[in-house]
């Protein structure tokens, strides 16, 4: 059985007493971390015998931008206090122990470093430890304590975990955790053993040879790029005319009538796919605005309009110009698959 979220005594009873009779109930609460989840429940009205006989386990959940993995590589760029402080809750004996691995930035990422996300995860089983600190309506940071001395792990070891795996970064698990509060001053969590190995960080090149496609009517070879990636949709390099223009703050009000004021501009994709274009431009659009983009690839409608938003601009000394990299916004689906489709070379 499925509780979107308890947030008051008569929800919290519906959800306890179906459990009571033998069902799995998996419902969330908004907490900071899941040894919280017990004292929220008594909170709202639950009496602690109910909580104890009923719950099997709290599980907290953040999640993390991944590490692109085709440019991340071990770095020493972060300050030896941060590596203290993960060495110390790993348990480690020196802060030297810790690897720390960030993504560089490259096209596959946007030069951003990160592609996808993953979670960290706390997770706290009722045991007759947790019972009996329950049934004594005890603090939280009692509650965490004996949990971490059954093994435990909290958001902020998980994430360190990823950090030194090359998943992460450290700044992304200081950005959705908190330091474990322990009561008393000096007194910290049991360290989580390390495992023996850590994964290598590989480029996904190496992994995944680029492969070449020929499209029928085509003059030139298109290089159909990352086919196994990670990506929902293939990317293709090819030019197709694209007509844009910029949609300045004051004009947002026109953003769904399709009136704009300033002057369409003449352009080509460098690379196309059903999430966003790359295309050249003479003047740089500023990054995160709207433009409104006209593609040139006919659809029984007639040519694809939609909205996209700016999320890159490259400077090309060379030509003076610049790359734009924009992410499609209200495309509608049909055209989305359509140009899906041209990417692959289905049509």
């Amino acid at each position: 059985m499925m509780v979107g979220e308890v947030r008051d005594l008569e929800t919290a009873e519906i959800a306890i007493r179906v459990a009571l009779t033998g069902h799995m109930v998996l419902s969330t609460l908004h907490t900071n971390d899941a040894a919280s989840g017990i004292t929220r429940l008594i909170e709202i009205g639950v009496e602690p015998f109910l909580v104890l006989s009923s719950v099997i386990a709290f599980v907290a959940q953040r999640l993390v931008r991944v590490n692109c993995k085709k440019c991340a590589k071990e770095t020493k760029d972060y300050p030896r206090e941060i590596k203290k402080t993960i060495a110390k809750d790993l348990g480690l004996r020196s802060e030297d122990e810790v690897k720390t691995f960030k993504g560089e930035g490259c096209d596959e990422c946007n030069f951003t470093g990160y592609y996808g996300r993953t979670a960290i995860y706390e997770i706290l089983s009722v045991d007759e430890k947790i019972q009996d600190l329950i049934m004594k309506k005890a603090s939280i940071v009692d509650i965490r304590n004996a949990a971490a001395k059954q093994g435990m792990r909290s958001l902020r070891q998980d994430g360190w975990m990823k950090v030194m795996k090359g998943v992460t970064t450290p700044d992304e698990v200081l950005r959705v955790t908190q330091k474990e509060d322990t009561g008393e001053e000096g007194e910290e969590a049991e360290p989580v053993p390390m495992p023996e190995s850590l994964p290598e960080i590989r480029s996904e090149e190496k992994q995944y040879p680029r492969m070449k496609e020929i499209r029928p009517g085509l003059k030139e070879e298109k290089t159909l790029k990352r086919p196994f990636d990670k990506r929902i949709y293939v990317r293709l390099d090819d030019r197709v005319n694209v007509r844009f223009k910029v949609i300045k703050d004051q004009d947002r009000k026109a953003l769904f009538d399709r009136k704009g004021v300033n002057p369409e501009q003449m352009s080509s994709t460098r690379n196309i796919s059903a999430a966003g274009i790359l295309f050249s431009a003479n003047e740089a659009p500023s990054v995160d605005s709207i433009l409104e983009i006209k593609l040139e690839l006919t659809t029984i409608d007639g040519p694809i309009q939609c909205l996209a938003r700016v999320v890159r601009v490259e400077t090309i000394e060379t030509k003076k110009n610049y790359n734009v990299a924009v992410a499609f916004l209200d495309i509608s689906s049909k055209d989305r698959v359509y140009i899906d489709k041209y990417a692959r070379g289905e049509l």
